[in-house]
């Protein structure tokens, strides 16, 4: 069996990696590395949040995301997005949150990170996994589904400042749960 510390340092050396492949949403780099400066956490994938154009299908596997930005987005970039598409029919515009997927050294360390992140406002997380590796998810509480059918077409700029609302309160709600994580390990 692992050891906890082989374990934590083959995610950040995989993480030193994805960072050099610029793998990483750079939004979210301030919290892995207060979670992994801790001796019970390392962080495995994590996104910090977007904004997509997604192509549904009804198999998982034809679906495919046709445009994502991991920030705000401007009225010129939507509009751009928008006339590229040859069909609308099933086409959704999300605003998704950001995921962070994080190892606990044991499982009272999970517990206890995931009582840090309901104070911090979190509703959406759980231990996913518990054997050699224990792994939490944590996912904000932001999330925007529409087919683009049903407001297509609208003022580009309500779109943008609807979808910007919705980023932006992705962003606050991380930092909300990195200040209470810093004040609690």
């Amino acid at each position: 069996m692992k050891t906890w510390q082989h374990i934590k340092e083959k995610a950040l050396k995989a993480l030193e990696q994805a960072i050099e492949n610029k793998e990483v949403d750079e939004e979210v780099l301030p919290i892995l590395n207060v979670i992994n400066a801790t001796e019970q956490f390392v962080t495995t994938s994590s996104c910090a949040g977007r904004i997509t154009i997604f192509r549904r299908k009804p198999k998982k596997e034809d679906s495919a995301f046709l445009f994502k930005w991991h920030r705000r987005i401007t009225e010129e970039e939507l509009r751009t997005a928008l006339l590229s598409l040859k069909r609308i029919e099933d086409v959704e515009l999300r605003a998704e949150s950001f995921i962070l997927h994080v190892l606990a050294k044991d499982v009272d360390s999970a517990s206890r990170l995931l009582q840090v992140a309901r104070q911090s406002g979190i509703k959406k997380g759980g231990i996913q996994q518990i054997g050699e590796k224990i792994l939490v998810e944590l996912r904000g509480n932001v999330c925007l589904t529409v087919p683009l059918q049903y407001f297509y077409p609208t003022s580009f700029s309500d779109v943008v400042n609807l979808l910007n609302a919705y980023i932006e309160e992705n962003e606050n709600a991380r930092q909300r749960f990195l200040q209470t994580f810093k004040n609690s390990f």
